[in-house]
């Protein structure tokens, strides 16, 4: 059962009579590890167990109440209880670009020219870890033009060493940013655990693109639209 810890509203409870089964390792195979070892990890009985039930979870602290019975060969009853805290993990800190202007159309980039998009789009995102003690498996990246307008290949995640150092650098070359479109944009960084399964909230950071003509290169033509990000 899941309680808010400020008001001890139930958010949501669940009853599960088992058993917990771990899968084997041939087909069809599966395994009590209770009956067989005595003792079990349910985050392993990914065939029966629902590990990530979110039980009505509203971003708020909240306190797992857990009533385990065991009921054992010979009909005798065994119960434990135990108390969890749940806490939102806090977000990632975003370090830039933030409320800066980022080039684009710019030949350092690497991008070939093209007459349509000039020489692309680079972002080098940073950002500072969640605070605490928290394991990341990866971070989950979002930008948005000044239209509120998803840039492709977004959103994405960080792969090591990415991951273990906090950054990684965006490359789009066939990829400009609309006139009127290039201030007011954000960018968003989360940080995930175990594959997903547990993700925190959003850090967000405000910053400007330059205007794709002002690098005084012939490109980015009026007409081009959003669904021409590629």
């Amino acid at each position: 059962m899941l309680r808010d810890r400020d008001t001890g509203q139930i958010l949501g409870d669940v009853i599960d009579s088992g058993p917990f089964l771990y899968a084997g390792n041939t087909p069809c195979r599966e395994t009590d590890p209770l009956l067989v070892y005595g003792h079990e990890n349910l985050t392993n009985a990914i065939l029966s167990f629902r590990a990530y039930n979110p039980l009505g979870f509203q971003r708020r602290p909240a306190i797992l109440s857990v009533d385990v019975t065991i009921v054992d060969t010979s009909g005798a009853i065994w119960n434990i209880s135990k108390s969890v805290a749940w806490e939102l993990v806090p977000a990632p800190a975003p370090r830039s670009p933030v409320n800066t202007t980022v080039r684009q159309n710019d030949p350092a980039s690497g991008c070939g020219f093209d007459s349509i998009h000039g020489y692309g789009l680079v972002l080098d995102l940073n950002w500072d870890p969640p605070a605490g003690e928290v394991v990341i498996t990866h971070y989950g990246l979002d930008v948005f033009d000044g239209a509120g307008r998803l840039l492709s290949p977004f959103p994405l995640a960080t792969l090591d060493p990415d991951t273990a150092v906090h950054r990684k650098r965006i490359v789009l070359c066939n990829a400009h940013i609309d006139a009127g479109a290039e201030r007011g944009a954000t960018w968003a960084v989360t940080a995930c655990l175990e594959a997903c399964g547990v993700e925190s909230d959003f850090g967000v950071a405000r910053f400007d693109f330059q205007s794709c003509r002002d690098a005084g290169v012939p490109a980015c033509q009026p007409g081009f639209t959003p669904s021409d990000y590629r």
